[in-house]
């Protein structure tokens, strides 16, 4: 859930076409950068000079740990925080990295080294500074909500919580920020060179003649990319975590054991059987449970099987060995349809650690419904056993006609 969030995030970004062509710049500056190992050992001295100055000059400081070296990082879609950890690096090693390239361009012999020297261009535009600086914050604001989604033990009240801070935060940057954020933006650009645009002058793209609505910079920057890119942030997290779903994750945290039977509420575990599962269970039914949940409670502390459990899973398989189910039958039946919620961090840690079986090059090339597919067959194993070569083979062929005689 954590990592599909994270690609709905950069996905929806960009949403905004400003912003699809960011990531595709900064994925070429990533690989002039790092295409040789050359280039990359040019990095790591330049770098180590720009410390070293700074470290004469008393501007960072130093200590164990400080200061290491570092490279541009790739993002793809298969690496957690890749995204925000290539535009971080990025913003690090920014004048080394800007270096580099000019030196290619200067030295480059072959049409292209000049290539990729091009990127040099885009890398010291206002504009990408401007972005790569907006998506940063972006992305390091909904980072917190994203490693708590992927914690093992997944607390979701909690995690709830942090959907509605996150939302919050990002609307007060719509709202407020702008001025904070162009700031910090015009700022980077002067430390660096990099000119900073008369934000009252028209905007123009491409071809000025052609271009028959003018609007001026500000606008551009104000609400095109900057309004726009918050705005597909926040909306993609309102979907993601509608009212009705976040009711239904924190009901469901109710029946969590852990710490000792703390969450439990018997009225919200009511509300969740009587709102969410009204085919499941009839109001005589629902009148039974909360009865039932009376005793239950008592019972599962005082039983040594079902007392120090971890999990609403573990719970259920606590109510099978100590043959509790059967006493407790409706208890049982709403926490296994809820262990249908697909909001388990623990297959997502399985199906990374799966993909160390793909092929890296294929890997690379994944998106995240062809990965999810992929890997289907190594983390659901059980199912899989149950399916023959020659049924696959034969469900294949039936799809449609195949040029290839596959029997």
């Amino acid at each position: 859930m954590a990592h599909r969030l994270r690609l709905a995030l950069v996905a929806a970004s960009k949403d905004v076409t400003a912003v699809h062509e960011f990531f595709i710049d900064l994925t070429h500056i990533v690989n002039a950068v790092n295409a040789s190992f050359k280039r990359h050992d040019q990095l790591e001295v330049v770098e180590a000079a720009r410390i070293a100055r700074l470290v004469a000059g008393e501007e960072i400081a130093t200590g164990t740990g400080v200061n290491q070296m570092s490279t541009l990082q790739r993002a793809g879609d298969t690496r957690w925080s890749s995204h925000l950890n290539s535009i971080s690096s990025v913003i690090r090693l920014y004048e080394s990295s800007y270096k580099v390239l000019e030196d290619i361009k200067k030295d480059g012999y072959t049409a292209k080294n000049k290539g990729d020297a091009r990127v040099a261009l885009k890398m010291s535009s206002y504009e990408f500074i401007f972005i790569l600086l907006l998506l940063n914050d972006i992305f390091g604001t909904t980072d917190t909500l994203c490693r708590a989604m992927q914690h093992k033990s997944q607390d979701i009240v909690n995690a709830m919580s942090l959907v509605k801070i996150t939302k919050m935060v990002l609307n007060k940057m719509r709202d407020e920020g702008w001025d904070f954020f162009l700031a910090k933006v015009n700022k980077f650009c002067k430390e660096y060179g990099i000119t900073v645009p008369d934000f009252s002058a028209p905007h123009f793209e491409g071809r000025p003649c052609r271009q028959v609505d003018t609007i001026t910079n500000e606008h551009h920057y104000h609400f095109d990319i900057f309004n726009a890119a918050l705005d597909v942030q926040i909306e993609e997290l309102r979907a993601r975590f509608e009212e009705k779903i976040v009711e239904l994750l924190k009901l469901s945290s109710s029946l969590d054991p852990s710490n000792g039977y703390k969450a439990f509420d018997a009225n919200a575990i009511c509300s969740l059987a009587e709102k969410y599962y009204p085919l499941d269970f009839s109001e005589k039914e629902i009148d039974r449970l909360a009865f039932q949940l009376r005793i239950f409670h008592g019972a599962a502390l005082a039983h040594p099987t079902l007392v120090n459990l971890l999990s609403v899973a573990e719970r259920c398989h606590g109510l099978a060995e100590s043959g509790k189910s059967k006493d407790f039958d409706l208890v049982d039946r709403l926490i296994r349809l809820v262990l249908t919620l697909p909001v388990s961090t623990a297959s997502g840690e399985r199906a990374f650690s799966a993909m160390k079986l793909a092929k890296t090059k294929l890997r690379n090339k994944m998106g995240d419904d062809f990965l999810a597919d992929g890997l289907i067959i190594y983390i659901e194993r059980d199912i899989v056993d149950t399916f023959s070569l020659d049924d696959i083979l034969s469900d294949f062929i039936d799809i449609k006609e195949r040029r290839v005689r596959l029997r």
